[in-house]
């Protein structure tokens, strides 16, 4: 009878290290096909901590901008320009303001009207038309674009009261946070879009690796590669916004450049044919004959 031996446990292969980091990807996304073989190969999850990181290093530069931009005017601008604002009280839902009406505050560089005034709600001045903000008796009317305007109904305010004083002193605080202010609700709206898009980008590149015949692409490493692909448009775009450069049909070129960069990242993990072995070589002499037995000849 053989000795009974305890069974050996299953060997545990550790999963391959990658070869590329997050933040070396964010430049490596414009060119290696490299990298999108290590993101679908060696990467886990779906990518969420690389689109968090990602989408900080887009924003940051944006709101440092904006910091910047915004405690310059606090500091030297705003009091002119807001020279002529009046003191505007709302008491049981009712506007009033210390001036006579209709009362027009116009932009001190360029005149254009930013405010008019008339609690009568007549608004039947050349000024009313081309004015961005109308308050009358109970009611807010805000100039969207050319084509659209939005009321607010101020009814329901008790007590309500702002002066050119008051204001500068909100506007003075809002310039210590504005900045993180901004970089904060961005990221946390944009990554819920882009979480979405890459979930969206994974079953595009489902059928994208069917007809490039890309075989051990799952759907969590298409979403991987998703998003990593949709790097360059999102840098690209970021430059744009800090340059102030206009980029016409922006949102279709950016569509258009992230489909590039999700069909080269399942391109970049097709397998290569196997070739045929090749045919055994020729031998370079013909072989001996074989010696001559002995034997009858008659």
């Amino acid at each position: 009878m053989e000795p009974a031996y305890p069974a050996m446990p299953p060997v545990q292969r550790l999963p391959e290290r990658r070869k590329h980091s997050r933040l070396t990807a964010l430049v490596l996304s414009f060119f290696s096909p490299d990298l999108y073989r290590d993101v679908a190969r060696r990467w886990r999850g779906i990518g969420f901590l690389y689109l968090v990181l990602l989408l900080a290093v887009s924003w940051l530069p944006v709101a440092a901008k904006i910091q910047v931009s915004f405690t310059r005017f606090v500091q030297h601008d705003a009091a002119r320009v807001l020279a002529g604002f009046p003191a505007i009280t709302i008491n049981n839902g009712v506007v009033s303001i210390d001036r006579p009406e209709p009362y027009v505050w116009r932009d001190a560089d360029s005149g254009e009207v930013i405010l008019y005034v008339d609690t009568t709600n007549a608004f039947d001045t050349p000024e009313a038309a081309r004015a961005k903000v109308k308050l009358g008796r109970s009611q807010m009317i805000v100039k969207q674009s050319e084509f659209e305007t939005r009321s607010y109904d101020l009814s329901q305010f008790k007590s309500f009261y702002v002066n050119r004083a008051r204001l500068l002193g909100w506007m003075q605080v809002a310039s210590y946070w504005i900045g993180l202010g901004i970089f904060v609700f961005g990221l946390v709206f944009t990554l819920i879009w882009h979480v979405i898009q890459v979930l969206i980008y994974g079953a595009i590149g489902l059928l994208l690796a069917m007809m490039m015949n890309a075989r051990g692409l799952d759907y969590p490493a298409l979403v991987r590669l998703a998003a990593v692909a949709i790097t360059p448009a999102i840098l690209l775009s970021t430059a744009f916004d800090l340059t102030g450069a206009a980029v016409p049909y922006a949102g279709w070129l950016f569509f258009a450049l992230e489909m590039g960069y999700l069909a080269f990242a399942v391109k970049a993990n097709v397998e290569p044919a196997v070739a045929p072995p090749p045919p055994p070589p020729f031998p370079a002499y013909p072989p001996p004959m074989p010696p001559a037995q002995p034997g009858n000849f008659a």
